[in-house]
């Protein structure tokens, strides 16, 4: 096994960062499965991606599998860009895809990665989705897990650092770039999951045809919100939930007026 694999497995995380920092482990690049990939091996994202030589591959091809030539992709949670970079083969040159990542450690990431795979359909906004336009601190979880950083502090975080990062509401993101039109958005932010729905005003509902959301029960619950207020919203909006390949997917079925 190597060092930087065993790194992932070691706790608490902090220790691992230590260890990680003194033998200086960081980025590489890594060719798979015909992408170019600018990855840590020792984070949870690049040892998967360097063992299984793909990432969460239920939901990939579930995504994939919705998209098609000319859409416009949201990935709201983008951490280091797999699924914007894989959603940017399917939509091609006519579609565009936006990445959302409020974490200016993997902005240079996301960054490499679309120009490894040079790709020019894709638009990086580095803001956290929310409400209210302002800024916010993100709780940064170590290297090993960039994934886990939230927006929602929680008791277990509170030793953790912290980031200063700007908010912006996702319609005001739509208009900014010209957004009508959304076949599909992808929403993974550890907990803030409502108040990115809320953030979208009139779009949802109308413009944006699939959500995927990825729930996170403890950090709504931190907010005093649950899955259920953000299932209902959803509902309300006109969207059904149906199971694709093992996952939910929310369909805009009854179109608000």
């Amino acid at each position: 096994m190597r060092f930087a694999q065993l790194l992932t497995r070691i706790r608490p995380m902090e220790l691992a960062e230590f260890l990680k920092k003194i033998s200086g482990i960081g980025y590489e690049e890594h060719t798979i499965d015909g992408h170019t990939w600018y990855l840590d091996p020792a984070s949870n994202f690049g040892n998967t991606l360097l063992t299984d030589r793909t990432y969460e591959p239920h939901v990939t091809n579930a995504l994939l599998a919705v998209l098609g030539p000319g859409d416009v992709f949201l990935d709201i949670g983008a951490n280091e860009g797999w699924y914007s970079v894989r959603a940017a083969d399917i939509v091609g040159t006519g579609g565009r895809v936006f990445s959302m990542e409020p974490q200016a450690r993997l902005w240079p990431v996301v960054l490499r990665n679309f120009l490894y795979n040079r790709l020019h359909n894709c638009t990086l906004v580095p803001y956290a989705v929310g409400p209210t336009e302002g800024f916010i601190d993100i709780i940064v979880y170590p290297s090993m897990n960039t994934g886990a950083s939230s927006l929602v502090p929680r008791a277990r975080t509170n030793s953790m650092q912290r980031q200063r990062a700007g908010v912006l509401p996702l319609q005001r993101i739509a208009q900014m770039h010209g957004i009508t039109k959304v076949r599909l958005a992808k929403i993974d932010v550890e907990g803030y999951e409502l108040e990115v729905l809320k953030s979208a005003g009139p779009l949802l509902g109308t413009a944006i045809e699939n959500i995927f959301v990825e729930l996170h029960p403890q950090q709504l619950e931190a907010l005093g919100q649950s899955t259920a207020d953000v299932e209902n919203l959803l509902t309300q909006k006109g969207y059904e939930k149906r199971s694709k390949d093992g996952i939910d997917l929310w369909t805009l079925v009854r179109p608000q007026p």
